[in-house]
C-alpha cells in the first residue's frame, strides 16, 4: 500500500519532540502527540504507528496526564489493539501495556 510521502515528516518531528521532552514537557510532549496523530491520519494502515502513539499516550497518561490533549485521553489502547490487529508480530509490544480485560 502506497502512503503519501509527509507522514514520515511528521514521525520525524514527533520523535524530535519527544527527544526535547525533558527541556520543556508541557511544550514539547503535546507537540509530539499531535505530529505522530499528524502521520498516522496520512498512513492509517500502519502497525507501527499505532503502536508508537498507542505506547507514548500510554506512558504519558501514567506519568503526566495533565500533559495530555483531551482528545487522545483513554484512547492509548485502542490504538495499541490497532496496532496488533494490523500486524499480530507486535503483540508482544503491546501486551504489556493494554488494560487486563475483565472476565
Amino acid at each position: 500500500m502506497h502512503a503519501p510521502g509527509a507522514w514520515a515528516y511528521h514521525l520525524q518531528l514527533a520523535e524530535f519532540y519527544l527527544e526535547q521532552y525533558r527541556i520543556n514537557p508541557s511544550r514539547y510532549l503535546p507537540q509530539a502527540l499531535e505530529e505522530l496523530d499528524a502521520a498516522l491520519k496520512l498512513f492509517p494502515s500502519s502497525a507501527y504507528l499505532h503502536l508508537r502513539l498507542g505506547n507514548t499516550l500510554g506512558w504519558a497518561e501514567n506519568h503526566c496526564l495533565a500533559l495530555v490533549p483531551l482528545k487522545f485521553r483513554g484512547h492509548y489502547a485502542d490504538y495499541l489493539r490497532r496496532a496488533v490487529e494490523l500486524d499480530g508480530n507486535l503483540k508482544q509490544n503491546a501486551l504489556p501495556y493494554l488494560p487486563k480485560e475483565r472476565s
